[in-house]
C-alpha cells in the first residue's frame, strides 16, 4: 500500500507522462513543423549552394535555446523523477535489509531527472553565417554550411528534428525543434536544400 506521499508522487509522474504524450501527439501541428514544411526553398533539388543569397555575417552568430514550454516540461519531468527516486530509495533502505531492486530504481530515477535538467540548461544551437554548432550536455558538434548536402525533417519519436545530412561520411547532425526560433533561424535553414522535397520529384 502506497503512502499518501508516494501516491502524490505517482500522480505527478503520471501527469508528466500525460503531458509528454500530448506534446508528442500535437507536435506535428506546431508552428515549428508548419514553418519547416513551408520553407520557400523552390530549388531544393539542386545541391549547389551557388544560387543562394549569402548570409550576412553581421546578423550572426545567433544562439537559440529551448523554448519556455520545453524548459518547464524538463523541469517538471526532472523534479518528478528526482522526487520519485528519493521516495523509492528511502523505502528500499527502510527495512532490516536493503531491497536491491528498488534501491537500483531509487538511484536510476534521480539520475535521469538530473540529466534532464542539465540538458535543458546546456542544449543550444549557435548559427554562424558559414556554420552551425549544436551544444549538448557532453559534446559540441560543428558543421560548415558548405559541407551540408541537405536537410530532412524527422518526426518519428519525441520532438521533431531537422536532420542536416553532410556530404562526407560523417553522421548527420540533428537540430531538435524545441528551440525558441526567429526569422533568421529559418532563413539559415532555407539555404540548405530540402532532401524530402527532392525525394518526391
Amino acid at each position: 500500500m502506497l503512502t499518501p506521499k508516494q501516491q502524490l508522487i505517482l500522480v505527478l509522474v503520471l501527469m508528466v507522462v500525460f503531458f509528454a504524450v500530448v506534446r508528442f501527439l500535437t507536435m506535428t501541428r506546431s508552428p515549428f513543423i508548419e514553418r519547416a514544411l513551408r520553407l520557400p526553398n523552390s530549388e531544393a533539388s539542386n545541391s549547389n549552394f551557388s544560387h543562394y543569397q549569402p548570409l550576412s555575417s553581421a546578423d550572426y552568430p545567433r544562439t537559440y535555446r529551448m523554448s519556455l514550454v520545453w524548459r518547464a516540461f524538463n523541469l517538471i519531468f526532472g523534479f518528478a523523477f528526482i522526487s520519485f527516486g528519493a521516495s523509492t530509495l528511502r523505502s528500499a533502505l527502510a527495512g532490516p535489509q536493503v531491497d536491491v531492486f528498488w534501491f537500483v530504481w531509487g538511484i536510476f530515477f534521480p539520475i535521469v531527472g538530473i540529466l534532464a535538467m542539465l540538458q535543458d540548461l546546456k542544449y543550444r544551437v549557435v548559427l554562424f553565417a558559414d556554420r552551425i554548432e549544436v551544444q549538448n550536455l557532453v559534446s559540441t558538434r560543428v558543421l560548415r554550411r558548405d559541407e551540408i548536402l541537405g536537410r530532412r525533417l524527422l518526426q518519428y519519436k519525441g520532438p521533431p528534428s531537422i536532420l542536416l545530412v553532410p556530404r562526407s561520411a560523417q553522421r548527420p547532425l540533428g537540430v531538435r525543434l524545441v528551440l525558441k526560433t526567429d526569422s533568421a533561424f529559418w532563413e539559415w535553414m532555407d539555404t540548405v536544400p530540402d532532401l524530402d522535397a527532392q525525394d518526391h520529384l
